[in-house]
């Protein structure tokens, strides 16, 4: 059981994936990446080998935004259900300002992920603190997804560069 999100069940996309057009998971992620109407800015050719971000918060997730559910339910994101007050029992601001919970998300750097703070594949990284609790239940671990979109996305850009999580190079296809 997970401490943040309790009895909920994780999956890994991989898993879940279905295409329309029968292709794989690697393959659809390549043709969207690859696609410059979807995508006009272009992917980066390298990743560098030391991140310069590591002092940097992870997203917006409490800095600049929070969730208020139709239940007074307050949380840093709508995709991160860490629960910090309820504006029923609690005024916003005091939530806002005090909860200990939307504190210890913001006080979240990069530095502080075991696994993505030294990823060489962190150029083509979408990372989502949300998406990797609801994943794979660490909001300090690398989201399955993310990987996934950040080694297609290095593979296109002809990059060697393989995310963390993964630890080895996946053959093309």
């Amino acid at each position: 059981m997970n401490a943040v999100l309790g009895d909920l069940p994780t999956w890994n996309l991989t898993d879940l994936y279905s295409s329309p057009s029968g292709s794989d998971l690697e393959t659809d992620l390549k043709r969207v990446l690859g696609d410059t109407t979807l995508n006009p800015e272009p992917l980066p050719a390298t990743s560098p080998e030391i991140r310069s971000d590591l002092d940097e918060p992870l997203c917006g997730a409490g800095h600049n935004a929070c969730y208020v559910s139709a239940y007074g339910d307050v949380t840093p994101c709508v995709a991160l259900p860490v629960v910090c007050g309820n504006i029923r029992q609690t005024p916003f601001a005091e939530i806002w300002n005090d909860s200990h919970d939307m504190r210890r998300v913001r006080a979240i750097r990069v530095r502080d992920l075991h696994t993505c703070s030294s990823c060489t594949a962190s150029a083509f990284c979408t990372r989502c603190p949300g998406q990797a609790l609801v994943e794979d239940g660490d909001l300090y671990g690398p989201s399955s997804a993310a990987c996934e979109h950040a080694l297609a996305g290095a593979e296109l850009a002809g990059s060697a560069a393989v995310p963390a999580s993964m630890g080895r190079a996946r053959s093309s296809g």
